[in-house]
């Protein structure tokens, strides 16, 4: 399993990529939550700021703004991304179709 994220500004101009290999193999919603994760602290470490981040996967758009505690793995890498972004109030993530 492994992830890549693709930074470019904001007319569409390529900038740089990344991909992250992985060991496991959780299920799809942790895979995506790990790579939205990946992806802000990749921006932060950067010094990004005005990102918007893309993700194809609902479930996990839905849960990063829903208040909702999931007290499994996926929550846990949820509560991460609600609190990086809690304190980026310039990082947003989007679902895509």
């Amino acid at each position: 399993m492994g992830f890549g994220a693709i930074i470019r500004d904001c007319r569409g101009t390529f900038i740089s990529a990344k991909a992250t290999p992985m060991t496991s193999l959780p299920p799809v919603r942790e895979c995506e939550a790990y790579a939205v994760r990946d992806a802000i602290l990749w921006a932060y470490e950067r010094g990004l700021s005005n990102v918007i981040f893309e993700t194809d996967v609902e479930v996990v758009a839905d849960a990063i703004y829903d208040m909702n505690h999931d007290i499994s793995e996926f929550g846990d890498i949820i509560v991460d991304i609600r609190r990086f972004l809690s304190n980026h109030g310039n990082y947003l993530v989007h679902v895509i179709d």
